[in-house]
């Protein structure tokens, strides 16, 4: 027989063996152990309790620390009255000094300007003291001096002169030889004879009635030589191999007769594009010459005699005379087509493009508020660094220009609303 005993119920007890063995007492199998060894834990136990150190010496010693505390509060109030007594008999003298040094600090107080920016960010206070630097006078970049300075020709469209040389009878004649033998094509001698012959009659003279300035007569004569007999009164025939030959010659002298339908036209106009073109000479010469105001004025000038519309009006050239009957239905109608010509001698879209173009570039370069916007600016910078900020206010909202300054200023002025606590600040 051996001694078990149960840690759970503390019941001893004699069993043959351990093994399997359950406590009598309460049932438990797991907390039977030999009885030996439940000694040994309840001695340790025991050791444990003897080694904790006591600790009845904690309510003596709050108790003496309760009685320190009560003598120091006694010294204190003691000495408190003290000097109450000494100060309510200090001299008359004495209080007078004392109470200029206050009014003096406090007026030094209400002198000094808001209290630095605490409310602010790191970033909102660099914006704040940092200054924006613009150039007294305007910079444009190579592409908008380009712009400003671009000149278009509105004389382009002008008849002076025609626009190629005028034929001569030996010209055509070579030319008529040429053409066959490339196409190794000769014609009929009867033909080419009927064919020079027009030629003489009306095309050789008609660079002659041009110089004289009879442009329509001139313009009726090129318009007659086109007039060339049938091939072989087979009008298939004549369009393949006359009309192919000669197609260097009649797309000459039909671009004569445009340009003179042109300046035909245009002897009913008003000379309106005349006027336009002298403003457009005085302008250039304006920029050139960096007259910037002056340069905003013709510009108003010009654009006070365009019209709205962008479409250009159209012209009617007088109509053609006698022989053009004869030329080939195929040429009438481009013939037809020239006889329509456009108001301008110039492209009004693209005058009017230029025009607002440079109008914008020109309201930078001479714009009234810049150089006082400056000034107010720096004014206020100067004002910020003192940490002014009320005196900064005014100068802020009197910049005008260029865009940029003035953004730069607008969030100044917010950013010194919020330090001086405003819930309403002026329009800038």
């Amino acid at each position: 027989m051996i001694q078990l005993a149960c840690t759970h119920c503390r019941h001893q007890f004699e069993l043959e063996r351990k093994e399997g063995a359950l406590c009598p007492s309460c049932g438990w199998s797991s907390s039977v152990i030999l009885a030996s060894e439940l000694e040994s834990q309840t001695s340790k136990t025991a050791q444990i309790k003897s080694s904790t150190p006591s600790f009845s010496w904690v309510s003596g010693f709050f108790i003496f620390a309760l009685k320190f505390l009560a003598f120091a509060a006694v010294i204190t109030l003691f000495i408190f009255g003290i000097v109450k007594f000494l100060g309510s008999h200090r001299s008359p003298k004495t209080q007078s000094k004392e109470i200029k040094v206050a009014q003096t600090s406090s007026d030094s107080k209400s002198s000094q300007s808001l209290p630095t920016p605490a409310v602010l960010s790191a970033d909102e206070q660099v914006s704040l003291n940092s200054s924006l630097q613009i150039p007294v006078e305007p910079q444009l970049t190579d592409e908008d001096q380009n712009l400003l300075q671009k000149s278009m020709d509105l004389t382009a469209g002008n008849v002076e002169k025609l626009p190629s040389v005028n034929w001569t009878a030996e010209q055509f004649k070579q030319y008529l030889e040429a053409q066959e033998k490339q196409y190794r094509m000769p014609l009929p001698r009867n033909y080419k004879k009927s064919i020079q012959e027009l030629f003489q009659k009306n095309y050789a003279i008609a660079y002659d009635l041009f110089l004289e300035g009879k442009i329509q007569r001139a313009r009726d004569a090129y318009v007659a030589s086109l007039g060339l007999p049938i091939y072989e009164n087979n009008v298939r025939k004549h369009r393949a191999v006359v009309l192919t030959m000669l197609r260097n010659f009649l797309n000459d002298t039909i671009a004569k007769i445009g340009a003179m339908n042109f300046a035909l036209a245009r002897q009913s106009v008003s000379g309106k594009d005349a006027e336009i073109g002298t403003a457009y000479a005085a302008l250039q010469q304006q920029i050139r010459a960096r007259q910037w105001n002056d340069a905003r004025e013709s510009i108003k000038k010009i654009e006070a005699i365009l019209p709205e519309s962008a479409v250009s009006d159209v012209l009617q050239a007088p109509p053609y005379t006698k022989g053009f009957e004869m030329v080939d239905a195929d040429i009438q109608p481009v013939l037809f087509r020239l006889l329509q010509v456009p108001a301008w001698t110039f492209n009004l879209s693209e005058l009017k493009s230029d025009l607002e173009v440079k109008k914008t570039l020109l309201a930078q370069l001479s714009d009234p508020d810049r150089k006082s916007s400056l000034e107010s600016y720096g004014k206020a910078m100067v004002e910020i660094q003192a940490r002014a900020w009320n005196k900064a206010l005014p100068f802020l909202q009197a910049v005008k220009s260029p865009a940029e300054l003035k953004q730069d200023a607008e969030t100044k002025v917010s950013l010194i609303g919020r330090l001086s606590g405003s819930t309403q600040l002026k329009d800038s």
